[in-house]
């Protein structure tokens, strides 16, 4: 089962366990705001458990954290 959220408010984008996952929607509707979450549960035939996934952006870590190993590494690196 998939559903897609559509026409979010811009601070969906701060809402916790949203950060990276409300994306541009794939219908551009005029009046809304373009952005969506996608949700994905599945069900395997005869377990009770599902899979949830959500589609999002990839995350990737800036070239200057790469090496950082303690907290005071990031910090030293620009992290404020």
């Amino acid at each position: 089962m998939t559903a897609e959220f559509c026409d979010l408010p811009t601070e969906a984008k701060l809402w916790r366990g949203f950060k990276g996952r409300v994306i541009p929607s794939t219908d551009n509707v005029v009046g809304q705001t373009g952005l969506s979450f996608i949700y994905r549960k599945t069900f395997k035939f005869g377990s009770s458990a599902a899979k949830i996934e959500t589609k999002e952006f990839k995350k990737e870590i800036k070239t200057n954290f790469k090496e950082c190993k303690t907290v005071q590494d990031y910090l030293d690196n620009g992290l404020n």
